[in-house]
């Protein structure tokens, strides 16, 4: 299974998410067992795109211009994301899912960095530090999953950076089911989101199928892929929502 099947999974699981979200904020669809189950099929995005946002910073060009994409999309989705799921048209009370990344990508590229310094002690406390820094920032901004979601992200990077030096005594599959086990985990017990999160723990069917391998990857898919999330979050908030403020 190449990372475009995973994207295209988290896409459709994330769109029946916040469809689910646009209909209960507008009043068409009300809180019971079936916006629950929408939500609870919405739980599968994220650990995915957690996943393949560590295989990206492993064979990213630039890692620079990753973390500015993130930052665009970050600011770019704001507004759909407020009026979508929250019913208005800007909150700070509540940040979209991509700061949640672009602070996740920080924590990675410090893991990476502390992991290959001489002095494993100091390499991995200053990766811990900074991860705990981008988790507490997370929370401070409130941004969506917020610690939990950086936490999940750093642990999936252990994998990367551990793998190397574990390829004799386990198979990449157990170290990448392993941790990505770790990151749900992660997640679930911090998030405020609850119990919910556990359900992600599903994505492992998917994850276990990973090949490695990118898939059919033009620039009109990566940037599709890309923002596809503000996208849909608009045209939900748009249809749903909008009218009814």
């Amino acid at each position: 299974m190449s990372s475009l099947i995973l994207k295209l999974i988290a896409m459709v699981s994330m769109l029946v998410d916040h469809t689910a979200c646009a209909l209960k904020v507008s009043g068409i669809l009300p809180y019971g067992g079936l916006y629950q189950a929408l939500r609870y099929i919405g739980r599968l995005a994220f650990p995915i795109y957690g996943f393949l946002l560590v295989q990206g910073a492993i064979h990213t060009k630039s890692k620079w211009k990753y973390l500015l994409r993130l930052a665009i999309l970050a600011v770019l989705s704001e507004v759909p994301f407020d009026l979508t799921i929250f019913g208005t048209w800007y909150t700070p009370l509540h940040q979209n899912v991509f700061l949640t990344l672009f602070l996740g990508l920080l924590s990675v590229y410090a893991i990476q960095y502390g992991s290959r310094m001489e002095n494993r002690i100091a390499g991995w406390g200053l990766a811990g530090l900074i991860a705990i820094l981008c988790a507490v920032t997370a929370e401070f901004l409130h941004t969506d999953y917020a610690a939990g979601g950086v936490f999940m992200i750093a642990a999936m990077s252990l994998e990367a950076a551990e793998l190397p030096r574990l390829r004799k005594r386990v198979t990449a599959k157990q170290i990448q089911m392993c941790t990505f086990t770790m990151g749900v985990l992660a997640v679930a017990l911090i998030s405020s989101s609850g119990s919910s999160e556990f359900a992600a723990l599903a994505d492992l069917v998917f994850i276990l199928e990973y090949n490695w391998k990118k898939g059919y990857s033009g620039r009109l898919v990566q940037y599709g892929c890309y923002l596809f999330y503000p996208a849909h979050l608009l045209l939900l908030g748009l249809m749903f929502v909008a009218p009814r403020l």
